[in-house]
């Protein structure tokens, strides 16, 4: 479907349902719009592993400080990466 095909579908369902639906739909695409008005001004990179965005700043001074205890050592070697990747592998089967 073409966005003007969805948007006609869209039209042609709002125009049978009653208000409180209405209501509804319009306080979920105000939220819509407001959140990705916020999300384009925003410096949002990525997000880390529990989901919580990262600004590019975060970002940075998350790899960093990677960067940082691997200089000091603090690092795993990556053949021991491999080796417990593997195990995990045999032990998931």
């Amino acid at each position: 479907m073409s966005r003007v095909e969805i948007q006609d579908a869209i039209i042609d369902t709002l125009e049978k349902v009653d208000e409180p639906m209405l209501l509804a739909v319009q306080q979920m695409l105000d939220t819509y719009v407001e959140n990705r008005k916020i999300h384009l001004q925003s410096d949002f990179h990525d997000s880390d592993i529990s989901g919580k965005p990262m600004t590019s700043d975060d970002f940075a001074d998350k790899i960093e400080a990677i960067d940082e205890h691997m200089d000091a050592g603090e690092g795993t070697p990556a053949d021991e990466v491999h080796k417990q990747a593997r195990e995990w592998l045999r032990s998931t089967k």
